[in-house]
């Protein structure tokens, strides 16, 4: 394993919380499918570049991502991601036992996905991940290369 690989699996495994000697604080099966809004903050991401053809994570500490994630139907499968007003996209809501996941297909072939876990990380807040993947070859002179995040944080919930 490459050291990039390690620093990458180290800090999972820390955001994650993954601690023997602790068990930090869940919800009970099924009270995810009660929260109508979320107010999530990701500040710290990895992302993945290729060089040369070869993949290459990076750790960003960066401007946080921020995603609101308004109207939620877990019973209808559906919300909306960004203020209602804005028009923003549809997503595909799904609660499995302590996860609801969130996902949001653009029309230029990005993928979103964001998964809430019915565990508590910080005061009442939710923990919580993002994933993007996108690639876009509108100019083929450009030799674009596709773009993998993945964010790590916590959601404020509304029920």
């Amino acid at each position: 394993m490459s050291l990039n690989q390690r620093v990458v699996a180290v800090v999972i495994l820390a955001l994650l919380g993954v601690d023997s000697g602790l068990r930090a604080q869940t919800l009970k099966e099924g009270e995810l499918a009660n929260i109508k809004a979320l107010k999530c903050t990701f500040p710290v991401s990895t992302v993945v570049m290729w060089k040369d053809g070869v993949p290459e994570p990076r750790i960003r500490t960066t401007e946080p991502l921020a995603i609101e994630i308004n109207e939620i139907d877990a019973a209808d499968g559906s919300a909306i991601i960004g203020p209602v007003a804005s028009g923003n996209s549809d997503v595909n809501v799904q609660v499995y036992g302590w996860n609801i996941h969130f996902l949001e297909v653009g029309r230029g072939g990005r993928i979103g996905v964001t998964t809430v876990f019915a565990q508590i990380a910080t005061g009442d807040k939710l923990k919580a991940t993002h994933t993007r993947t996108d690639y876009l070859a509108a100019d083929p002179n450009a030799k674009p290369e596709p773009m993998v995040a993945m964010y790590y944080g916590e959601c404020e919930a509304r029920r």
